[in-house]
């Protein structure tokens, strides 16, 4: 198979749409945030911007893709270090075009206890019975290490 994209590939040092393979979702391991400044349309913009212990590129992130994290991971990112995203390339609204454009979701490990449950009260206090707490989750999943050949090979 003569793959197209292998020879148009972004040399940008940021991960774009393009750079993903329609599809399929790439688990990530964050290993540092950075802020970084754009420009766009004559203004300047800053970014929170995520680097990868599985690839090269950075993810700059819009409004929508940090506060996925955000939700999940809370509002200090310097705690996201060692924790895990998927990042996928979908195609989304902007404006009145549909542009392509990379999103984040959070893994289940993590995202299953992010937000407080409200509860009945429990009245066996078991180890059988009693309830994962958000930080255990959250430590749980720090130094996660996925087998599934799925998200194994990153290109970018």
């Amino acid at each position: 198979m003569i793959d197209v994209n292998s020879y148009y590939q972004s040399e940008s040092d940021y991960i774009k749409a393009a750079d993903l393979q329609a599809g399929k979702k790439y688990l990530l391991t964050i290993s540092e945030i950075s802020e970084t400044e754009f420009e766009q349309d004559g203004k300047k913009h800053r970014k929170l911007t995520l680097s990868f212990s599985q690839a090269e590129k950075k993810l700059p992130l819009n409004k929508t893709n940090a506060l996925v994290i955000a939700g999940v991971l809370g509002n200090d990112a310097e705690l996201w270090k060692g924790k895990g995203i998927y990042i996928y390339a979908t195609k989304v609204q902007f404006g009145d075009k549909m542009v392509d454009a990379v999103r984040v979701e959070m893994p289940m490990e993590v995202a299953q206890f992010s937000q407080p449950v409200r509860q009945r009260p429990v009245q066996d206090k078991s180890a059988e019975h009693r309830q994962a707490q958000p930080s255990e989750a959250a430590d749980s999943f720090s130094n996660f290490k996925d087998d599934n050949d799925e998200f194994q090979d990153i290109p970018f």
